[in-house]
């Protein structure tokens, strides 16, 4: 039966997130958006307690709520926004602690950036923090260096979308993975941008179990280092059922290690290289220029439009990737 209730649909959706294991254990405080259920209050970091009926006002506030070590989780309701302006313009520095959006498309809680300070950026330092079901919209300020960096471990991005360039703007690296991030995870997520030059992930240190499964990677990226980038051995690296398209025009690498020692694991990583717009040859999943590397390929597989003696006759994968 269904209940004529204006707050009956979110309390579903939150019991089913947390029967499905993607909630904390700990407490829930909810931060309110621009559109709002029916007897609802307006949200307030000064007068409402955080609940579903008296949401707080921003991200930062419940952030600041949370005790860490509890597993407390953020509920941010459809139509939430965070415009961030500056360096650090969110810190997560709460261990443990659960961002989980609310609805769907482009209704779905959403970061976004806007100015001109090129070091604007979300910074993640406490471990086992999760951002589940956000928009993060990377376009509204041009050429910012990084827009998330993470610096501790067991960090989790779960149904999120990374959009990283449009007509407008663009990001130089979408989430930078630095000392300290091992065992980050992206899970179910899409990463896609229409302008040039764009890196959806740069591991700039060596961590260890970066995992990537059933994702998405849909961007006009760079020729090299591509979508993603390794500058450090990474190691016990894990991709599973995962797409990467590198759709510039001359495309030759997806995923650059650079001739680091890093090592792993590709499952049913499938890489689309160039714009696609004729049949080509030079289909190399794996090029070899050394032994730095080593990924074990499994059921992966590459489509380039690069004739034979094409820019993509270099294949999907560079580096020192080992045979």
């Amino acid at each position: 039966m269904l209940v004529d209730a204006p707050f009956a649909n979110v309390e579903a959706l939150v019991k089913a997130a947390a029967a499905a294991g993607r909630l904390g254990a700990g407490e829930n405080f909810f931060v309110g958006g621009t559109t709002l259920l029916r007897g609802q209050r307006t949200g307030s970091d000064t007068t409402n307690r955080g609940t579903l009926y008296d949401p707080y006002s921003t991200l930062d506030y419940a952030t600041g709520i949370c005790t860490a070590g509890r597993h407390d989780n953020v509920i941010c309701l459809p139509t939430h926004t965070v415009d961030i302006t500056a360096a650090s313009g969110i810190t997560c520095d709460i261990a443990g602690v659960t961002y989980l959006g609310i609805g769907t498309g482009d209704y779905r809680p959403t970061v976004t950036c806007s100015g001109t300070d090129d070091a604007t950026n979300i910074v993640i330092s406490a471990k086992n923090v999760t951002f589940d079901n956000f928009l993060f919209d990377m376009t509204g300020n041009d050429s910012v260096a990084s827009f998330i960096t993470l610096t501790a471990a067991d960090c989790t991005f779960r149904n999120c979308r990374f959009l990283l360039a449009d007509s407008t703007g663009q990001v130089d690296i979408g989430v930078t993975v630095s000392t300290g991030a091992h065992r980050c995870k992206f899970i179910d997520c899409e990463f896609f941008g229409d302008t040039a030059d764009s890196v959806a992930i740069a591991v700039g240190a060596v961590v260890t179990e970066l995992h990537v499964e059933r994702c998405k990677f849909d961007v006009v990226g760079s020729t090299s280092p591509g979508l993603i980038e390794f500058t450090a051995a990474a190691t016990s690296i894990f991709f599973k059922d995962v797409v990467l398209i590198n759709r510039v025009a001359s495309a030759t690498t997806t995923v650059d290690f650079n001739a680091n020692a890093c090592t792993g694991t590709f499952i049913n990583v499938h890489s689309v290289l160039g714009t696609v717009a004729t049949a080509g040859s030079g289909i190399l999943p794996y090029e070899s220029t050394g032994a730095a590397a080593f990924i074990a390929g499994i059921q992966c597989y590459c489509v380039n439009d690069q004739a034979a003696s094409g820019a993509g006759e270099a294949g999907a994968l560079v580096g020192a990737v080992s045979t």
